[in-house]
């Protein structure tokens, strides 16, 4: 990700409004298809291969600047609907606020406007049909910036049209556009409601995989990338957040994100998680009375993610809620154990620091003096889930001690010696002896890609262990593959 800390800038849906982001068996059921039908209507571009025959061949390479979006590979059925949604935002000049954007089928940028919103609340598709199992996911007038396409076929869509004369103020670093490419899954389409927020500010509400808010009926997944004004990309899937359903990414010689299981063994997987976190703890059924509305065949939304978990626990449950405070007992270990013996971080870029604890503050010495957290007291688990607060605060050396910190508690690795520059695996279980807890949602999707890498959790590029491509749209473009659900 270049020099020092440069925590990714994507646009992060949280239920609410636009955010900045980076960037044993515990008696797991397995999962069983349903007979749901499929839904969908036609577009244009390749005829759909009818459902049980063998995929057509994939797309060659994207064309230069050109976002390719396969959907013939997968094992849904022919014709099941699906949308795509490029979503993001600019600073201009690198300045707040953000200034929100979407992108039309022909990679147009437009800037989002309160006049988008013209689908009626209580209704989940465009052409307004009512929501009835729905309706409770669409509360708020919303805007339509899908563009649909049909299982079977391929979509292309520029990427290259992202320049600062249609982006105003689109730079290079904090000046970039970031955001999202979302894709949806069935007849349920992604609401985005344009809102006027603080001191007039327009942001928007964005779908969220939390049960029961916003869009979290729809089936969806995404991908998270910036593009500056140079058309230097920088993109990954992710699972930080949810697991909807898998695709992979590829550009030239460079792919990411690929699994090597299919989606039902997958949430599978979720389900037979460790305690606190298998059963039905993280997967979420698809609403009752809907499953039409649905590929055929799929009983569950999606995964989400501990991290997620943790930062929608009612606040009084928080108390006794076993993921909210995972690693609480460690961290008061760990901080006895700094009392007595200096922890020593070392970062690539920022240099090596000495922390002890002293009257339970963690305060670090070195290129210069700072406390985690800084207002004194452990660091919270929730801020080891989210890779925030207390572990995203300060300077850019004091990030980037942060981040390493924050890595090795979801790694399972922490000790009194920790660093960016000789962290390499064995990682999480396959730790000889380990005995730390460790985040094994993001151990799982790591075993399940087909390199080892993997976004899961915020701080996943520490290490180099995450889904980053990085090249330049100048003289590529980038497919994505809508991967397997059942073989």
């Amino acid at each position: 990700m270049g020099n020092g800390f440069e925590r990714k800038i994507f646009l992060a849906g949280a239920g609410a409004s636009i955010v900045l982001a980076a960037c044993g068996k515990s008696g797991g059921s397995s999962i069983t298809p349903s007979t749901a039908s499929p839904s969908g209507s036609p577009l244009t571009s390749p005829s759909p291969t009818p459902t049980g025959a063998a995929p057509t061949a994939p797309p060659g390479p994207a064309a230069t600047g050109t976002l390719v979006v396969d959907f013939t590979q997968s094992d849904i059925p022919a014709g099941t609907q699906a949308y795509i949604y490029i979503i993001g935002g600019v600073l201009p000049n690198g300045n707040s606020p953000i200034v929100p954007y979407h992108l039309d089928a022909a990679g147009v940028p437009h800037m989002m406007a309160l006049a988008d919103n013209t689908i009626p609340a209580g209704v989940y598709t465009p052409g307004g049909s009512p929501g009835n199992a729905l309706s409770s996911f669409y509360p708020d007038a919303w805007a339509y910036y899908g563009i649909p396409v049909t299982v079977g076929q391929t979509a292309s869509i520029p990427l290259n049209k992202i320049t600062p004369a249609t982006v105003s103020g689109l730079g290079t670093g904090k000046a970039a556009f970031s955001g999202r490419v979302y894709i949806s899954i069935g007849a349920a389409v992604l609401p985005f409601t344009v809102q006027t927020g603080a001191g007039g500010v327009l942001t928007y509400a964005a779908p969220s995989p939390v049960p029961g808010a916003v869009g979290s009926a729809t089936l969806f997944d995404f991908m998270e990338f910036s593009v500056d004004s140079t058309l230097a990309f920088d993109g990954n899937t992710s699972q930080v957040d949810q697991f909807g359903f898998p695709f992979q990414m590829a550009s030239g010689t460079q792919t990411q994100g690929g699994f090597n299981t299919s989606r039902t063994a997958i949430l599978n997987d979720v389900m037979m998680l460790p305690a606190p976190f298998g059963g039905s703890t993280l997967v979420t059924a698809i609403p009752a009375g809907a499953s039409s509305l649905y590929p055929a065949n799929v009983n569950y939304l999606r995964a989400f993610s501990p991290s997620d978990y943790a930062s929608n626990v009612p606040s009084g449950s928080r108390a006794t809620d076993a993921i909210f405070n995972y690693w609480n007992t460690a961290v008061s270990q760990w901080f006895t154990t700094w009392a007595a013996t200096p922890l020593t971080v070392t970062d690539a870029n920022s240099g090596t620091f000495t922390g002890t604890v002293t009257g339970g503050t963690l305060t670090f010495t070195g290129p210069e003096t700072f406390s985690i957290p800084a207002a004194g007291g452990a660091i919270p688990s929730l801020d080891i889930w989210q890779c925030a607060n207390s572990l995203d605060s300060g300077d850019t050396a004091q990030k980037n001690v942060e981040k390493v910190i924050a890595a090795a508690f979801n790694r399972g690795v922490v000790s009194n010696s920790m660093s960016d520059v000789s962290c390499a695996p064995p990682f999480y279980s396959a730790v000889p002896g380990q005995s730390q807890p460790y985040n094994p949602w993001a151990e799982l999707f790591h075993k399940v890609s087909g390199n080892g890498l993997a976004y899961g959790f915020a701080y996943d590029d520490v290490c180099a262990q995450s889904t980053t491509m990085q090249f330049s749209l100048v003289s590529a473009g980038i497919t994505m593959t809508l991967g397997k659900f059942f073989s």
